[in-house]
């Protein structure tokens, strides 16, 4: 796990707003599966691991790659933390892009989740969807971001986001998410309240 310090100038909404395409872009590149190019038989298939397993990487979570976008409960509003995995790679390839450049005041980079912050989270990000919290909404809904990457917007209270903090693993993460997102799920017909 990596984590990312950002500080930027100018309007918070937009700089996000970059920040949050930017990753979403970088996990639909980064989301290429490993594998062979043809089919492997059974038998070699124990001997040519590919997958790394749990216990080679503890605290990643199969199946799912996401990063997290959080903003500070208090003070400063000119900076937000991200984590997640391969955020060196993000750097090198989308931080110093002409949309997130101009406001990019400060960034750092670290194997260790800093404890002198509170964060709250404000995003999820996984290849092809991003899922924004927001507070002041009551149901869940969806929109189009750009061709490749769809957007959700979840209800959520400051409680349960505070409970997600960024030295979480992925795995406990994703435990936590989904029953905040099946929580506000519409119901089938009014009759089933």
């Amino acid at each position: 796990m990596e984590y990312a310090l950002i500080s930027f100038s100018g309007s918070r909404e937009l700089f996000l707003r970059n920040i949050i395409i930017s990753l979403a872009q970088f996990r639909l590149k980064d989301d290429s599966a490993s594998g062979y190019p043809v089919n492997v038989g059974e038998g070699l298939k124990e001997i040519l691991i590919y997958i790394p397993s749990d216990q080679e990487h503890p605290g990643k979570y199969s199946g799912i790659s996401l990063l997290r976008i959080y903003a500070p409960l208090i003070g400063e509003r000119n900076s937000i933390f991200i984590a997640g995995e391969k955020l060196q790679q993000w750097v090198k390839m989308f931080a110093f892009s002409d949309a997130i450049d101009s406001s990019l005041t400060f960034i750092h980079i670290s194997s260790e989740c800093p404890s002198d912050r509170d964060w709250g989270l404000v995003s999820v990000i996984l290849p092809g969807w991003v899922l924004l919290f927001d507070e002041d909404i009551d149901s869940i809904n969806q929109d189009s971001l750009d061709q490749n990457t769809s957007v959700a917007y979840c209800p959520a209270n400051e409680e349960d986001l505070e409970k997600i903090s960024p030295d979480l693993q992925v795995k406990d993460v994703v435990n936590m998410v989904i029953p905040m997102i099946l929580k506000y799920l519409p119901w089938r017909s009014q009759e089933d309240q």
